[in-house]
């Protein structure tokens, strides 16, 4: 069963909420607002083992070239979750086997 995981961005505060989705906990005190914004975990996890969510600058590291690092943002678009390239304005699907390749280097709410 996938891990259902949201973390909301206090604006106001300028920080992080956790909440995870069971059973028990059904997230309901949470509300979207314009002072808040829910992003949600894409179930995989970076190389050192950091959740990855919507909104997370990672680098990805490309084995067939050498040397190549490339950094993009996690985006929720057609569906599924995308690799991000701002430059170029256009994302690519999540491969679901490579996160190992993955690094978390922020945010797009700390580190702009």
């Amino acid at each position: 069963m996938r891990e259902i995981k949201f973390r909301i961005w206090d604006y106001e505060n300028k920080r992080f909420d956790y909440i995870e989705l069971s059973n028990k906990n059904c997230g309901c005190g949470w509300k979207q607002n314009d002072k808040t914004i829910f992003q949600e975990f894409t179930g995989l996890y970076d190389k050192h083992k950091k959740p990855i969510y919507e909104g997370d600058i990672i680098e990805i590291e490309e084995p067939e070239f050498e040397s190549a690092v490339i950094s993009a943002e996690i985006k929720f678009s057609r569906g599924a979750f995308m690799y991000w390239w701002r430059e170029e304005k256009r994302g690519f699907p999540m491969d679901m086997t490579n996160s190992k390749d993955v690094k978390i280097i922020g945010n797009i709410y700390e580190n702009k």
